[in-house]
C-alpha cells in the first residue's frame, strides 16, 4: 500500500512540475513563456529634425533559460520608414515565436522620417539612418553579450518591409557604395554616432520579409546569406522588378537569384495571389516563421559548436521530406530552399 501510494504521489509530482516542451532548440518552440524587457536605450543620435532621439529596444528571450550565448535576431520593424513602432501584433508574433524557440530578439526602435516625404532620395536618406541606428543595436549587444548571454557570432538582422529594406542594406550595403547624394559631412557614416563604438556591426544572416534593395550588386560573393518571403500580388513592394518602392526595386525573387548566382547560401517563400505583408493573414506569418526558423537552424546552427541546451538529434521539420513538399521545390537541407504556395 505505501508502495503504490509512493507511485501516486510521484505522478502527482510530475503533474505539478512543468516539463520543457519537446523539440529541438532552436528549430521547435521548446519554451513556454518568454521574458519580455522593454524600454532599452541601446543608444542616441539626431533626427531629420535636429531632434536628439533616444534609441529603445524591447529584448524577447525564454524564460527560465540557462544557456549563456544564444543566437540574437535584431527584429527591424516596418511602416514606409514613417510611421510603426517596436511594439506592433507582427512584430510580437515574430519576436515570441523565435523566443519560444530559444533565441533571443530585440526590436528594435529607429528614426522615423516625416509623412511628407515623397522623393526617392528622400527614402534614401530614412533607410540610412535607419541603417545607422540598426548598427548601433548590433553594437550594443556585442558590448553587453554577457548581460544578455548573446552569442556574439551568432547575431542576425530581420524585418518587414521598410525594416527589412533597413535590415538588408544593413547586410549589403558597404560605405563605399553609399549614394553620392548622401552628405557625409551632414549625416555621418554608414556606422552612425548612435552610441557603441568600437564592436563590429557585422550580422552573420538576414531574414528579409517582403523587402526590397536599391541595388541589387551589392549583394557580393562571400556576404551574408539571406531568406526571403513575398507575396506575388504585393503592389506595395515588388517581389520581382516589374515596380519599385520609392527607388528600392529589387524584391525578394531579384535578391535570392543574386545570392544564387554569388554562391550565397539563400531560401525563397513566394505566396500567390497574396499581397504584401501576405495580407496580414496571421497563418501565412506564422508558417513563414516557421520555415524561417528551419532554415536558420540548417544553415547556421546545425553541425555548429554551439550549446543548445538539448541532446536532441536533428529532425526533418514537421515530418517533410529532405527533397520534396506537396507544395513546391524543397532542396536538400543545408543548401537552398525555395517554395511557391
Amino acid at each position: 500500500m505505501k508502495y503504490l501510494f509512493n507511485i501516486f504521489n510521484f505522478f502527482l509530482l510530475l503533474n505539478a512540475v512543468v516539463l520543457p516542451q519537446p523539440g529541438v532548440r532552436y528549430l521547435d518552440a521548446v519554451f513556454t513563456d518568454v521574458d519580455v524587457t522593454s524600454d532599452i536605450e541601446y543608444g542616441e543620435s539626431v533626427a531629420y529634425d535636429g531632434r536628439k532621439v533616444k534609441l529603445l529596444l524591447d529584448i524577447y528571450a525564454p524564460a527560465n533559460d540557462t544557456v549563456t550565448e544564444r543566437p540574437l535576431i535584431v527584429f527591424i520593424h516596418g511602416g514606409g520608414f514613417k510611421s510603426n513602432d517596436k511594439v506592433g501584433q507582427f512584430n510580437s508574433l515574430f519576436a515570441g515565436s523565435f523566443a519560444k524557440r530559444g533565441y533571443v530578439v530585440a526590436s528594435i526602435n529607429y528614426r522615423l522620417s516625416p509623412s511628407s516625404m515623397s522623393q526617392s532620395e528622400e527614402y534614401f536618406k530614412s533607410l540610412y539612418r535607419a541603417v545607422q541606428d540598426a548598427k548601433a543595436a548590433v553594437r550594443f549587444f556585442r558590448t553587453t553579450a554577457g548581460i544578455y548571454k548573446i552569442n556574439i557570432n551568432q547575431i542576425f538582422a530581420a524585418g518587414s518591409s521598410a525594416g527589412a529594406m533597413t535590415a538588408l542594406h544593413l547586410a549589403y550595403m558597404d560605405q563605399d557604395e553609399v549614394p553620392s547624394f548622401i552628405d557625409i559631412n551632414e549625416m555621418g557614416t554608414i556606422e552612425g554616432t548612435g552610441g557603441n563604438p568600437g564592436p563590429s556591426s557585422k550580422v552573420q544572416g538576414v531574414i528579409n520579409l517582403w523587402g526590397a534593395m536599391w541595388n541589387i550588386n551589392w549583394i557580393e560573393e562571400n556576404d551574408a546569406p539571406v531568406f526571403n518571403v513575398h507575396g506575388m500580388a504585393d503592389k506595395t513592394v515588388p517581389f520581382d522588378s516589374s515596380s519599385t518602392y520609392h527607388g528600392f526595386t529589387y524584391g525578394s525573387k531579384i535578391i535570392y537569384d543574386q545570392a544564387a548566382a554569388k554562391h550565397i547560401k539563400s531560401g525563397l517563400i513566394l505566396f500567390e495571389n497574396t499581397g504584401h505583408t501576405l495580407d496580414h493573414d496571421i497563418a501565412k506569418q506564422d508558417s513563414v516563421i516557421s520555415e524561417a526558423a528551419f532554415w536558420l537552424y540548417s544553415v547556421f546552427i546545425k553541425g555548429h559548436s554551439m550549446n543548445t541546451g538539448h541532446t536532441a538529434p536533428f529532425r526533418k521539420y514537421s515530418g517533410r521530406n529532405d527533397e520534396t513538399s506537396g507544395y513546391g521545390e524543397f532542396v536538400r537541407l543545408n543548401r537552398e530552399h525555395r517554395k511557391i504556395f
